[in-house]
């Protein structure tokens, strides 16, 4: 279970106006994020989305379904999924959707789980999941050992879970 305490900025879905938390709170030491507020752009930046990293006025709930994707790759890999010595070398891996798959990182990442995250994280907000539940109903199933959306079982999972749902008749 994962619970994020604090994002560091929010955006009113109504006015589509960002609204800095952080300015609002006890002051940090840390200049990069006021440096990227310079940029044009909010946020962690491993974690937005690429039409975040391209303006922070693009960022809609498609964005968040993307950060919760990079949240996930995150945890199932060890790492954030872009990385790279200066600001800009990160923002134009972001703006590209270009990270390596979560398999490359960490081969024993579940191929089903790691689908999801991918999903989850593509570069287009309209091919990821609709929304957050359509997310968590995927990673619950997964839990459940059932088939997810995002990955098309191999035969041999399929026969695997018939037997397990069926011992007697397999028996």
């Amino acid at each position: 279970e994962v619970l994020v305490a604090d994002w560091g900025l929010a955006k009113s879905l109504e006015n589509d106006n960002y609204v800095d938390i952080a300015d609002n709170s006890l002051e940090t030491e840390s200049i990069a994020p006021k440096a990227l507020l310079t940029l044009g752009v909010a946020g962690t930046l491993s974690y937005m989305s690429p039409e975040q990293a391209e303006e922070t006025s693009l960022a809609t709930k498609a964005s968040d379904i993307y950060s919760l994707g990079a949240t996930l790759y995150h945890v199932l890999t060890g790492q954030p999924a872009y990385g790279g010595d200066c600001v800009s070398e990160i923002l134009a891996k972001v703006r590209a959707g270009n990270f390596e798959h979560p398999r490359k990182v960490r081969p024993d990442v579940p191929a089903a789980l790691a689908a999801v995250c991918v999903k989850a994280m593509e570069p287009s907000p309209t091919d990821r999941y609709a929304n957050a539940s359509l997310l968590a109903d995927e990673i619950d199933r997964w839990l459940a050992d059932e088939p997810v959306s995002a990955w098309p079982d191999p035969i041999f999972d399929r026969l695997r879970r018939w037997t397990k749902r069926n011992r007697a008749m397999a028996t």
